[in-house]
């Protein structure tokens, strides 16, 4: 890897926005092929298809999230500060997941879930944004914390699994993929696990440096480039679901990954390396996350369900949410 060194303002170029662009994008593919070939493992293994949002899909699509907290937090160890560009992706990819992503999805198809598992993803939602608030008040993540926040993860997991996997239709493999060998599925997840793990450090390095060349806040190149940017994956996945008529694996996704962003890369994260909390993603961030999950949880309840108007206000409070982080995050 890389080490940041001291670069001043006036040595700024183009580069550096490019490899960060390359990074993103290298995020997204090596990401596309981990989730694409995980599926095709996992769906020969017969797992259910709520499951799989939850669980299997959540955790692949949020492979550039935690990548970008891992590496974010070893620069700190070297000395690098990264802690805000470590927090505001966390947060930052939960807002967009939450708004974007979801509202991009109703505008093609209308979203609605039973009552009872409403209450229950409005519990863990909103549960898991009180208790990253909580933990972090004091203005940092030590190890402990992250710890907490990482088991409390792996208790949700183990919920997960022991009470979704069943009464959800199971989804079919193609005459391609049904006879494509194991061998090249599992080859083609572990290129995409390196691509991801390269393109995490262009990531990272070089939004550092536009943050420093562009006097932009971390927390504020996190929460809107790069945490934007790592939620295409969860975007890709819920418009395919749509497009296969599968409207509960879309809403899974996004809510397992909601969960995940906020409690594994800022937990794995402190575990690694201590992070400084901003009071910009303490009173700013968290906030407009909790909103947005209450408008989300509020149109998800009625009879109608989340359709086109609710989704093009879902993404209308995410550009506010944009105009409102970059006017009150001064660099």
């Amino acid at each position: 890897m890389f080490i940041l060194g001291p670069m001043p303002v006036d040595s700024w170029t183009p580069d550096h926005v490019l490899f960060f662009l390359l990074g993103l994008a290298g995020l997204w593919g090596g990401t596309h092929l981990v989730v694409r070939n995980s599926i095709l493992l996992s769906r020969r293994l017969r797992v259910s298809e709520l499951f799989l949002g939850l669980t299997l899909l959540a955790l692949g699509t949020d492979l550039p999230e935690l990548v970008v907290a891992v590496d974010g937090a070893l620069h700190n160890l070297r000395g690098v500060e990264s802690s805000g560009l470590v927090m505001g992706t966390a947060v930052g990819s939960s807002v967009s997941q939450i708004s974007v992503v979801i509202g991009l999805t109703a505008l093609l198809h209308y979203l609605t879930i039973g009552g009872r598992q409403l209450k229950m993803l409005g519990v863990e939602l909103v549960g898991s944004s009180a208790l990253v608030f909580l933990l972090s008040y004091d203005g940092a993540l030590d190890r402990i914390d992250g710890a907490v926040l990482s088991l409390v993860f792996v208790l949700y997991l183990g919920y997960t699994v022991a009470n979704r996997t069943a009464g959800v239709e199971e989804p079919e493999l193609d005459v391609v993929e049904r006879h494509r060998p194991t061998w090249l599925s599992s080859a083609l997840l572990a290129l995409g696990l390196a691509v991801v793990l390269v393109s995490s450090e262009l990531t990272v390095d070089n939004a550092l440096r536009v943050s420093r060349d562009w006097g932009l806040q971390q927390s504020f190149v996190g929460a809107v480039l790069v945490g934007l940017g790592t939620s295409t994956p969860e975007l890709a996945v819920s418009l395919r679901a749509i497009a296969q008529g599968r409207a509960g694996l879309s809403v899974g996704n996004v809510v397992g990954s909601n969960i995940f962003d906020l409690l594994v890369p800022t937990g794995v994260a402190a575990i690694i390396a201590p992070l400084k909390v901003d009071a910009t993603v303490l009173w700013f961030d968290l906030p407009a996350l909790l909103v947005m999950t209450l408008a989300v949880l509020f149109f998800l309840g009625r009879t109608r369900g989340l359709q086109r108007g609710e989704g093009a206000t879902l993404v209308v409070m995410y550009l506010a949410y944009v105009l409102g982080r970059y006017l009150v995050a001064p660099a």
